[in-house]
């Protein structure tokens, strides 16, 4: 009797020391809820003693209830006499649990207890959230940005995926009609610009703004600006696309303004140049400013304007700039200047000095006129008025002598 007795009795702590081993919280309930064994898992969890546990409500230590709470697995078991599971709030601890209830039959097959088994999800419950907010708050900003979002297959270019911006700059009304028949290969307006794109992006991994000429849904033809980078694994390319038609409009006019100006300023035969009124760099010049001092356009280009200066007194550098000054202060400024070529030698030029802002700049704009011809002529003249001058000195003074022989003549042929 003695050795059955200890055998019972080393087959209950063997299965005692079981149940305490495992890490999750379990007890054994009575079917009114009532705990009648728990391990020290559950204790640890309730920071309570195993006096302070045993034989109370289970709902009343969980969820400060003074009854079954609806969704408890318990109820389920005790109708179904199957296992049961669910996720319950225990209120009284401030966390999330799934719980599964089994039930435990005796020999006769009839339910005396249930089994309880649970595992705390709080911080899995809390992730999921997190997880949730984020993609909730990628898919706002996916959907709501006001570029165009994609991502293509690299074989062909069919849209896989874009949000609705994307789809309307295509022409779509919806991102679904537009996922599901557009293809960007064949709607590339100039031929080679896909495969320029790929050659770029499969060597560098990503292209940024990168512009190419699309055709929408209805035939029409519009330019995109996009950025990207390739998933060689994943076999696709994502990217965000931006429609600047408006802007490549507006850069093309600039131009044919900016080709129509300069062309106007070209058949000039006065140079003219702008020159950066703060940074004191020449920044536009005409054909005729390169012919008449012998630069390129190159060469002249961010020149500082006092280079062009003769540099000795009273046509030095610092002179240069104080015209410069004297424009910006007291309104334009016209007077003559001895200019140096790039090969060095010198020439006269009258100069116009305006100061101006334009598109939001400090600007100089100067007017030069080749004047050594002008200048050469007035030596000729001033030495031709010089000899003039001689010449009626020397009249005068023969007339005034031919006056006194004319006397002196009359007398002699008097004394004869």
């Amino acid at each position: 009797m003695e050795q059955k007795i200890d055998k019972l009795k080393s087959d209950i702590n063997f299965w005692k020391n079981i149940f305490d081993s495992i890490t999750s919280p379990v007890s054994i309930h009575d079917l009114n809820g009532n705990i009648l064994i728990c391990n020290k898992a559950l204790l640890h969890l309730l920071n309570k003693t195993e006096k302070e546990i045993i034989g109370r409500k289970c709902y009343e230590i969980f969820h400060n209830l003074n009854d079954f709470p609806s969704h408890c697995p318990l109820l389920k078991m005790v109708s179904s006499e199957k296992a049961e599971e669910n996720e319950m709030v225990a209120e009284a601890l401030e966390k999330i649990f799934h719980v599964s209830c089994a039930p435990i039959f005796d020999k006769d097959g009839n339910l005396q207890y249930a089994i309880h088994a649970a595992t705390d999800i709080t911080e899995l419950k809390e992730a999921e959230e997190k997880i949730r907010e984020s993609e909730e708050t990628y898919r706002n900003l996916f959907h709501n940005a006001q570029v165009g979002l994609f991502r293509t297959r690299i074989s062909d270019g069919k849209i896989l995926e874009s949000n609705e911006q994307l789809a309307k700059m295509f022409g779509y009304e919806t991102r679904e009609e537009f996922i599901a028949k557009y293809v960007t290969s064949p709607n590339y307006v100039d031929p080679g610009t896909r495969e320029k794109m790929l050659e770029l992006i499969k060597k560098n991994g990503f292209i940024s703004n990168y512009k190419a000429r699309f055709y929408k849904k209805d035939g029409s033809i519009f330019w995109v600006n996009y950025s990207a980078k390739i998933y060689p694994e994943k076999g696709w390319i994502e990217g965000v696309a931006e429609d600047i038609t408006e802007k490549m409009k507006a850069e093309e006019e600039l131009k044919r303004n900016r080709d129509y100006l300069q062309s106007v300023l070209d058949i000039m035969n006065d140079a003219v140049f702008v020159d950066d009124a703060d940074a004191a760099e020449i920044i536009d010049v005409n054909r005729r400013m390169c012919e008449m001092y012998g630069y390129t356009r190159e060469e002249a280009l961010k020149m500082p304007i006092g280079e062009l200066s003769q540099g000795i007194s009273p046509y030095s550098q610092k002179e240069a700039l104080k015209w410069l000054n004297k424009a910006r202060d007291e309104g334009p400024q016209r007077f003559e200047w001895l200019a140096k070529r790039k090969d060095g030698t010198l020439f006269w030029v009258e100069v116009s000095i305006s100061f101006a802002v334009i598109g939001g700049k400090n600007r100089f704009v100067v007017v030069v006129r080749d004047i050594s011809d002008r200048k050469r002529l007035e030596a000729q003249l001033i030495q031709a008025q010089k000899m003039e001058a001689i010449g009626q000195l020397a009249g005068g003074i023969a007339h005034d002598f031919n006056n006194i022989l004319s006397a002196m003549v009359g007398f002699a042929h008097i004394l004869k």
